[in-house]
């Protein structure tokens, strides 16, 4: 059985996606958890969702912000004392179609050793594949997407987004594996996966793909992703969720790093002349 968990929170236009999404879930099988995390309630959500009387829908009703991650862990911990086999984790902003959860289906009776699968990202218009969503991180913790021609593959990969992945319980039960929320909302999801395909590995599908609107374009390419992976060790004066996103990157390469390029980062991250050359230049 899979139990799908939806983090809701100030939804506003995107509850006709969360409406549709658990109308396919729930004709398809599915059973769904819906975290509620924010101050409007669970009476007022009645209102809009008649579903939310349905026996194959779960509420947990947060009453504030919780960060995706709480609601994820909860989800998995209610799979678990329900004796549900897998998690399936839905973003209130994409939108999943029932050709996605039969993909999922066939992957699942297909596929038995993994931790978790990944679905394909597409954006809006469906042309084009958001990679940074799916990809591998190196021994020096460096984020490289799945190039589009290993797509067809269904590749092996260690570093997943939340969205449209789907955990296997059993892996979580026997190892003890939960997402980490005191990284907040900046790669908890990519320390999630990398820690689930240190057990077993996990596995992108190419043919089950869920649509995520309204999501940046990445520099999708390995010039790129080198850049960025050099970038980010400098605060450079970063606030909120970008000074969040260093620190969290700092941690992943201490706690997981290794080699001569591992070691090459670390020095970079604390040289002090570097941090301030560069904001020199930045100005």
């Amino acid at each position: 059985m899979i139990l799908a968990v939806i983090n809701i929170y100030l939804p506003g236009l995107y509850e006709k996606y969360i409406a549709s999404n658990v109308k396919i879930l729930l004709d398809s099988g599915v059973y769904v958890l819906l975290n509620l995390n924010d101050e409007k309630g669970l009476s007022e959500y009645q209102k809009e969702f008649d579903f939310l009387k349905n026996d194959h829908v779960f509420v947990l009703n947060n009453k504030r912000n919780t960060m995706p991650g709480y609601g994820f862990n909860e989800g998995m911990r209610l799979a678990l004392k329900k004796n549900f086999d897998y998690c399936f984790f839905v973003d209130q902003d994409s939108i999943v179609s029932e050709k996605t959860v039969e993909e999922i289906k066939r992957h699942i009776a297909s596929c038995t050793d993994f931790s978790f699968l990944a679905t394909k990202i597409k954006d809006e218009k469906g042309k084009q594949t958001l990679r940074y969503f799916r990809g591998n991180l190196s021994k020096s913790m460096t984020f490289y997407s799945v190039p589009l021609k290993k797509y067809c593959n269904d590749p092996k990969i260690n570093a997943a987004g939340y969205s449209g992945i789907i955990v296997k319980m059993s892996v979580v039960r026997n190892n003890h594996i939960y997402i980490n929320e005191t990284m907040g909302i900046e790669l908890d999801d990519y320390d999630f996966t990398y820690r689930l395909s240190k057990v077993v590995p996990g596995y992108l599908m190419n043919s089950a793909v869920i649509t995520h609107p309204n999501k940046k374009k990445n520099r999708n390419n390995r010039f790129g992703e080198l850049v960025d992976a050099f970038s980010l060790l400098y605060f450079l004066d970063r606030s909120g969720r970008d000074k969040k996103h260093v620190e969290n990157y700092r941690y992943l390469i201490g706690k997981y790093g290794v080699g001569v390029i591992k070691q090459f980062k670390m020095f970079l991250m604390h040289s002090v002349y570097i941090e301030k050359f560069l904001k020199k230049t930045k100005k």
